[in-house]
């Protein structure tokens, strides 16, 4: 969230000195509008937080931090070309904790106390699923979140922190707007 609010700040810096230069009656070349534009241009491609593979597709999320607690995370990004809704809710903390999760999309759990995210990080061992969160045979890795499911994951298997990765499929129905619980 913060590296969002620095962009969000960079933008608006870049956006006065735009506006200012465009103020200007004489022009001696263009270099300043070209110059201008590409930087404002980089803005807008830069890629998130957390770079992550899945399902055999490469995307960049923004990542929010949460404590222990509730909230409500929804969509941070999207994937290119697709604007399949994306976000991931990261765990800073280690030791054994507890995720409860209410909407409906794509979950994948990733063991990590950083980015970038791929299956080797995929938590496999000492996690426990329940409530309507099943496998979902046709994106690897991940869990179906139907309603409301739960996420246990034991101490030993939580080295580095936890990062899950919310991908909605807006074709099934799917949101990136996910309630929260987090507890120990």
């Amino acid at each position: 969230m913060k590296s969002l609010q620095n962009k969000t700040k960079l933008l608006i810096l870049l956006s006065l000195v735009a506006g200012l230069s465009l103020q200007c009656e004489k022009k001696e070349n263009n270099d300043k509008d070209v110059v201008t534009l590409v930087a404002l241009g980089s803005l807008f491609s830069m890629a998130g937080d957390c770079s992550v593979a899945a399902n055999g597709k490469s995307l960049n999320t923004w990542t929010t931090t949460s404590g222990v607690g509730t909230g409500t995370i929804s969509k941070t990004s999207s994937v290119p070309v697709v604007g399949h809704p994306t976000a991931v809710l990261k765990y800073a903390s280690t030791g054994a904790v507890n995720f409860s999760l209410t909407g409906n999309a794509e979950i994948i759990v990733y063991g990590s106390g950083s980015c970038p995210l791929d299956s080797t990080k995929v938590v496999k061992t000492g996690i426990t699923y329940g409530g309507s969160l099943t496998a979902d045979a046709s994106f690897t890795d991940a869990y179906k979140l139907e309603g409301t499911g739960t996420i246990a994951i034991t101490g030993p298997n939580n080295t580095a922190g936890i990062y899950i990765l919310i991908y909605a499929l807006p074709s099934r129905g799917q949101s990136a707007q996910i309630n929260y619980t987090i507890s120990l």
